[in-house]
């Protein structure tokens, strides 16, 4: 099991000035990390992380909070096969950070010494999570008030319907009273018609 905790201090800057170096406890010992802070909910940075790695035709699991990739090929940061470890936490109500940590395997992860290329590409992937988390919250409004139109459309055709039926219906029930006043008229001529008849 996947023990990891994220601790604060010595964070240093990096020239995307969203993304910072952190380190994290992955089997009790100290990783070296990114974090990037978003101006969004984890709900909405966790399912943008998810569609984002799921377009790119990723699996992701999730245990106890944590999306892992093991022996991924997430090609915006390496073609070879790696191990990702994502965790997104809560700043407060609007605002979550996103943790990203890469490994070869086990205990052999990736630092800015070790693997400069690798660690640029992956401050990169996790610069443009911001970009992705508002790119996909709009395309799912846009969906929300797609459906919503749709709904509204289907409503208002529904209405015209009814209005339409409570017309002909208004139609057929004015038709029917004439129709009843008419046979009262007649009824009331063969009554005054008999009465004549009676008195002859």
């Amino acid at each position: 099991m996947l023990l990891m905790l994220f601790v604060a201090g010595g964070v240093s800057q990096f020239a995307n000035a969203q993304v910072l170096e952190d380190k994290v406890i992955i089997l009790e010992a100290q990783r070296p990390a990114l974090r990037l802070e978003l101006n969004h909910n984890t709900k909405d940075v966790q399912e943008a992380l998810n569609d984002r790695l799921s377009k790119q035709g990723l699996k992701a699991k999730s245990s106890k909070g944590f999306t892992t990739l093991t022996g991924a090929k997430l090609l915006e940061i390496s073609p070879d096969l790696l191990d990702y470890y994502f965790k997104v936490e809560k700043l407060d109500k609007n605002r979550s950070v996103l943790y990203l940590s890469i490994s070869k395997g086990y205990s052999n992860f990736i630092d800015p010494t070790n693997n400069a290329p690798i660690w640029d590409n992956a401050i990169n992937f996790l610069g443009k999570m911001t970009y992705h988390t508002s790119n996909y919250l709009l395309a799912n409004n846009a969906k929300a008030m797609e459906k919503e139109l749709e709904k509204a459309q289907k409503d208002y055709e529904k209405s015209v319907k009814s209005l339409k039926k409570q017309e002909e219906a208004l139609e057929k029930s004015k038709k029917d009273m004439e129709q009843t006043q008419k046979d009262i008229e007649n009824k009331r001529n063969e009554l005054e018609k008999t009465k004549r008849s009676l008195k002859n």
